[in-house]
């Protein structure tokens, strides 16, 4: 007995000599069967259609924000491994570095690296800033990156196509959960879901004043006057009835693109016989001229013609013209002749400089081919043009 007694109380001394636990990232008195439904899916999500896989690394695009706060802690919980890129804009003063300064703080909560890219510039545009992201996010290590787009965003897209007159296929196509080497695991919940899951789990997220502004560009506007009453108007099922036309566009458009697949096999030396085009049903017809354009544009993918354009080039191409030269976006010349049509690059430009802007000095000049520098007039127009003849 004596020498029972004397080893339950080593044990227990012992113990207390041990380390405690790691603590819990998140406290179990706070799930609830929403919160676990959500990780649910998002595993399924994560590994079927993102294709992610165990010990896989995931670079996480953190701003600090309802959705990517939400997409960090779900990926934390999750197998792959984590590396989080957040960014510094520059744009809001104090607030915008203590967005970046709470992400490095929920990474290192994790014991996650977190890295912080800071914008060097003066004031960028949204184009900038987006290019900027993309850029370093491709150029940062791992196997995937994730992003937390959602099912709002994906109305607020459909909304903006629409506004810009889009094709119907191209309105209602959605985002992909996986774009090589891009994921976007929480594309099929709606913002409200994230919200309550954070909530739900007493955690804390950083708000963006501009993004409650309606005049801060059309996607606010979007998202703050147009989606919500149409939401409303949906009961609540906005995502869903969009999903449901997305799948019938894929059908669409995988048959004009098994049509137009077939059509541009009919060429000859990069030009298309008029009469087969004109055979061809209207949407195939403005697909293959899409086409031909993006080709001869030899861009990153980003390169469109707008609908209306199409159209017009598409009633030329029908018409009973001979021989002409239609000048699509960017400067891609769409030809007709000898009963045929093609798509040529934009010539080589034949500006003869270009302008330097130099930002700390706020000094303006032009630096011509030879090594020239003209000073800009200043408070004064300058005009750039070819070289002409006595110049």
């Amino acid at each position: 007995m004596r020498h029972a007694l004397m080893l339950a109380l080593a044990i227990r001394r012992a113990s207390t000599l041990l380390p405690p636990a790691a603590p819990t990232l998140r406290s179990a008195r706070f799930a609830t069967d929403a919160s676990k439904a959500l990780e649910q899916r998002f595993d399924a999500a994560l590994r079927d259609d993102c294709g992610v896989r165990a010990n896989d690394t995931v670079v996480a695009a953190v701003s600090g924000g309802v959705d990517s706060t939400c997409l960090l802690h779900l990926l934390a919980r999750a197998e792959c491994r984590v590396k989080v890129v957040t960014f510094d804009h520059r744009q809001r003063g104090a607030a915008s570095t203590e967005d970046a300064a709470f992400v490095r703080r929920l990474a290192a909560r994790y014991g996650l690296e977190c890295d912080t890219h800071v914008w060097e510039g003066d004031k960028g545009t949204a184009d900038s800033f987006r290019n900027w992201r993309r850029r370093t996010l491709l150029e940062t290590e791992g196997d995937h990156v994730a992003t937390a787009h959602h099912a709002d965003d994906e109305a607020e897209l459909f909304l903006l196509r629409l506004a810009r007159g889009a094709r119907l296929t191209k309105i209602v196509e959605g985002m992909r959960m996986r774009k090589p080497p891009f994921v976007r695991p929480l594309l099929r919940e709606p913002k409200r879901e994230l919200r309550q899951y954070l909530e739900d789990n007493n955690e804390e997220w950083r708000d963006d004043a501009s993004n409650d502004d309606p005049s801060y560009g059309k996607r606010n506007q979007a998202r703050l006057e147009v989606v919500p009453p149409l939401d409303a108007l949906c009961d609540g099922g906005l995502s869903a009835k969009l999903d449901n036309l997305r799948r019938q566009a894929e059908a669409v458009q995988a048959w004009i693109d098994r049509e137009a697949d077939t059509l541009l096999a009919a060429r000859r030396s990069g030009a298309l016989p008029l009469a087969a085009y004109r055979e061809a049903p209207e949407p195939v017809r403005l697909e293959v001229l899409d086409r031909l354009a993006a080709d001869a544009a030899a861009t990153d993918g980003s390169y469109a013609v707008p609908y209306a354009v199409l159209c017009d080039a598409d009633a030329k191409l029908c018409g009973g013209e001979a021989a002409w030269t239609l000048h699509l976006p960017r400067g891609v010349l769409l030809r007709v002749g000898h009963g045929a049509l093609s798509c040529a690059e934009p010539p080589p430009s034949r500006s003869v400089g270009r302008i330097r802007i130099d930002g700390r000095l706020g000094h303006l000049a032009v630096a011509l081919d030879r090594g020239l520098a003209v000073p800009a007039p200043a408070n004064e127009p300058l005009d750039l043009r070819p070289r002409q003849a006595g110049d």
